[in-house]
């Protein structure tokens, strides 16, 4: 252990507890629960992290009250009743006998994340009396806490906005007192049933960050009210889901919201948590000192690794596998499913497809190649070799990595990088070889006798069928774009309004683009009159992105399609869409719009191709005879998708392959 990251592993008071370090993981929605109560492998997820060294766990998000018409998350945890009693039981007993404190995170699910509903005067009575009821049946269960959820998209969160309340119910809206009613009402109800034997902490917005809302200072107050109405703790999160400043993107600065707490833990006598983007060891330290917390909450982090304090506190800090932020875990729960992880491959697995017909599983220690080193090339090397086959990763590339360098080359994007180097050195760990640089054929292979082929070579670019496309003069694929941006002169017209399309669009744009650091220096000596004009100035490019069908993006997460396009609108990417490709000239491409066939040319000093990818022909025929066993993964099955959908589809194959000879539980290494 570092001098540095001494004061995170001191041990620290919190709700009336000693915990054993200032690590801390909060509540994050996974999807995992079933019919309400935590599933064995929710609790073994809880209990892994508990045995990687944290010092304090709130589950959640807990709903209290069944209300009329539908209402929860796909996956949501229930206390509204006592028929979860025996699985939470389990899991905080089996979380506390780990090291860590547990606590459960209280809120109604109905009207989750929709501020536009709100319950009736009759609702308030059995909603406040269901946050009492609920957290009796956290403290029969053996939680050590109960956390208020007065944040993101939850009904709390919405009394106490200034922004959406607008006083639907007078008694608990209008002024300040109004908007804290109902949370400190709840709190009253909490005490009064657990006999004040249970404490209370409060989760709650640092800013709202949204017209019309709360700042920090309205946070300060709000903070206040909550500890003199009996709240313990408070943790710290950055605004709510409909603010528009994207909050874990991969170009969110690290420690975004550890400069907000600071006030807020300056004017309260309770411990504060904060979080946001943090990533290393070196990053949650400098939370600590900046935010003046008490403890850092790592929740994305702690996902991806469960080891986190457990490699911090040893010194090996650098073997942490980092969060890169790809939104995947949740892009998965916003489309109500599993929240999983291209790091952290076992998480939300819901069982293991079958091989292909006619595909045994290997045998124990079998030679398998694998052709192809992108992200499903280093997936699979990955897990066969954790799970005891020797394993050699072949590429014609002179380094590993394939499409995943240039992903992570794409503007703001660079965060992808950590996620790379960290599965090249798990897989260098696990005994992977790697031959790069030279091209491997079926016959040569075939003379190796290795047990099975895996064929990871993944997509190429798929050219469009255009009259005149050899007729331009500068035709770049969407690759070669973003390499080397300087390639694309002029008027840029983008062909492909899907992910890649998009990606490429904003990546041109932002060559030039003013650092948010020079926006700062400005902002900070001249005031804020002028930034919004800075904000627009991006390449000095003319750019369009051409989309024939479908909506812009497509192929693009939820978590990270919003504040792309939002970006593309504030760069002036101007956007054509509905229309088809008639044809190339030297000046442009023409295009053709409605019923009647309207043509216009737009003209192009460069055209970027970005119209989708797809498999080399007759690979697996090409390939049939060099081994017993040959299969395609990734891009090269044929199915298209995102670098989280090769490594988590390349993955499942190989635990099919090893047919359950490896353990295939959290204890696996997580990258």
């Amino acid at each position: 252990m570092t001098h540095d990251s001494q004061k995170l592993f001191e041990p620290v008071s919190i709700l009336r507890r000693k915990v054993r370090n200032r690590i801390a993981m909060p509540a994050m929605h996974l999807g995992l629960a079933k019919d309400g109560a935590p599933t064995q492998e929710l609790t073994a997820f809880y209990e892994r992290r508990a045995q990687g060294g944290v010092a304090m766990i709130t589950i959640g998000v807990c709903n209290t009250w069944i209300g009329p018409g539908s209402a929860g998350l796909r996956g949501d945890l229930d206390l509204a009743t006592d028929a979860s009693a025996l699985p939470f039981e389990q899991l905080t007993r089996r979380v506390k006998a780990a090291g860590a404190s547990i606590g459960a995170q209280l809120c109604p699910l109905q009207g989750y994340n929709n501020p536009a509903w709100w319950p009736t005067e009759h609702d308030i009575e059995p909603i406040v009396r269901s946050f009492g009821q609920a957290a009796s049946r956290a403290q029969r269960c053996g939680f050590d806490f109960v956390e208020l959820m007065l944040s993101g998209g939850s009904l709390l969160s919405h009394f106490a906005s200034t922004a959406f309340n607008r006083g639907a119910l007078a008694a608990y809206g209008g002024d300040f007192e109004g908007r804290v009613r109902l949370a400190r009402e709840a709190i009253s109800a909490i005490r009064e049933a657990t006999s004040a034997a249970l404490p209370i902490a409060a989760r709650i917005h640092s800013h709202e960050l949204l017209p019309g809302g709360y700042d920090t200072s309205g946070a300060v107050a709000l903070a206040k009210a909550l500890c003199a109405a009996g709240v313990e703790a408070i943790s710290l999160t950055g605004a709510g889901h409909r603010t528009q400043v994207p909050q874990l993107l991969p170009e969110t600065p690290p420690l975004a919201f550890a400069y907000l707490a600071r006030p807020i833990a300056l004017s309260i006598d309770r411990p504060v948590l904060c979080g946001g983007r943090i990533r290393t060891v070196d990053e949650a330290q400098k939370a600590l000192a900046v935010s003046k917390a008490a403890m850092v909450n790592l929740a994305r982090p702690l996902l991806v690794d469960p080891d986190w304090p457990l490699k911090a506190h040893s010194g090996q800090g650098a073997d942490i596998t980092p969060c890169m932020a790809c939104g995947v875990c949740l892009d998965k729960v916003f489309a109500k499913q599993p929240a999983r992880c291209p790091l952290s491959p076992d998480l939300g697995r819901e069982g293991t497809a079958p091989l292909p017909r006619g595909i045994d599983p290997l045998p124990s220690r079998s030679r398998v190649l694998v052709v192809g080193a992108g992200p499903a090339g280093l997936r699979a090397s990955l897990t066969l070799a954790e799970s005891g086959h020797e394993v050699e990763l072949a590429d014609r590339a002179p380094a590993l990595g394939g499409r995943w360098n240039v992903a992570a080359a794409v503007h703001g994007r660079a965060d992808l990088r950590l996620g790379l180097s960290a599965t090249i050195r798990a897989m260098e760990q696990a005994g992977v070889r790697t031959q790069l640089g030279q091209q491997v054929f079926p016959d040569a292979v075939r003379r190796t006798g290795v047990d099975a082929v895996l064929l990871a070579t993944g997509s190429q670019p798929r050219l469009p069928v255009i009259p005149g496309l050899e007729r331009h003069p500068r035709v770049l694929l969407a690759e070669q774009a973003i390499w080397d941006p300087s390639l694309a002169d002029g008027d840029v017209v983008v062909l492909g309004g899907g992910g890649v399309g998009v990606e490429v669009a904003l990546h041109l744009a932002t060559e030039h683009e003013l650092p948010s650091d020079i926006l700062g220096y400005i902002a900070r000596k001249s005031g804020a009159e002028h930034i919004e004009a800075l904000r627009h100035l991006g390449s000095g490019r003319r750019i369009t992105l051409v989309r024939r069908r479908g909506y812009v993006g497509k192929g693009l997460g939820r978590s990270l399609r919003w504040a792309l396009l939002a970006d593309l609108e504030r760069l002036g990417v101007h956007i054509v869409d509905k229309c088809a490709y008639e044809e190339i000239t030297e000046h442009g491409v023409i295009l053709s719009f409605g019923s009647d066939k309207e043509r216009r040319l737009l003209e192009a000093s460069t055209l970027v191709i970005a119209t989708g990818q797809c498999a080399p022909p007759d690979l697996l025929e090409t390939w049939k005879d060099s081994a017993p066993r040959v299969l395609a993964v990734g891009d090269a099955t044929g199915t298209i998708g995102n670098l989280a959908d090769a490594m988590l589809g390349a993955h499942e194959l190989c635990l099919a392959l090893c047919a359950g000879r490896s353990n295939q539980g959290e204890k696996r290494t997580h990258v």
